[in-house]
């Protein structure tokens, strides 16, 4: 669609590196993607950090130029050593992150699929684990999709019974966030355009809850946390270990 009509099409990729949709990786589909190595990602850059893909070479140069103050600077080249005259073609900003940082999350590169699988391991547990309870539904991955599991979250059927389970889980250690809040009720949004309602994403937001995931998550914790959940529902059915 968006070649026919001569559209840019660019993917938002920040939480799906390491997915795939039939075959093929997240970020492979447009004519660029972005994404994120925060803190809480499938690969970090020790703090913030994030990355641009494309097969666009004039895309490419556009993006250069937009992450370094619109400069113009040859491959390579380092700024603070260079006693050359600098040329600013495009107004442009600071998006460089540091070297130390661009090569932490490159070295994890050579561990990403040891994570991947460590993530979808933990990911099958928790399905196993909460399938069993009828209040709570669980990620659902379409045929011909792989997930990456940067979150794992879950739904319960009102906003009522995820408060309980969060704060119950809270009280005993669990970290656990609502992610994300729909923009269109934040104030910035609300000032500008309105009070809008898009019913969809506010019951999304009343249901949903991010349980703790991240490669080093062990079997023992994911049962914990399912058997938390287990009891804030009053469901007598175990998470024992299977």
């Amino acid at each position: 669609l968006a070649k026919k009509n001569d559209i840019l099409y660019i993917e938002d990729s920040a939480q799906s590196f390491g997915a795939t949709a039939y075959g093929r990786p997240a970020g492979s589909f447009s004519d660029a993607a972005i994404f994120s190595f925060c803190q809480n990602k499938v690969i970090t850059c020790f703090g913030e950090g994030g990355a641009v893909v494309t097969n666009n070479e004039d895309l490419k140069n556009q993006i250069n130029y937009l992450r370094s103050h619109g400069r113009v600077e040859e491959i390579g080249a380092n700024y603070f050593e260079s006693t050359a005259e600098n040329e600013y073609l495009y107004p442009g900003y600071n998006f460089r992150i540091s070297t130390v940082q661009a090569a932490f999350g490159l070295s994890q590169l050579n561990n990403l699929e040891e994570q991947l699988s460590l993530r979808r391991a933990n990911a099958k547990r928790y399905n196993e684990n909460l399938s069993k309870f009828n209040d709570v539904t669980i990620p659902i991955v379409p045929d011909k999709f792989t997930h990456c599991y940067q979150m794992y979250s879950v739904q319960f059927k009102n906003r009522e019974t995820r408060e309980k389970v969060r704060e119950h889980l809270l009280k005993n250690g669990v970290h656990v966030r609502v992610y994300f809040e729909p923009l269109h009720l934040k104030k910035y949004y609300v000032n500008k355009y309105g009070n809008k309602k898009l019913p969809v994403s506010e019951k999304l937001v009343d249901t949903i809850l991010s349980l703790p995931m991240y490669a080093q998550l062990s079997i023992d914790q994911i049962d914990y946390i399912s058997e938390l959940i287990g009891s804030s529902l009053k469901d007598n059915i175990s998470c024992e270990i299977i």
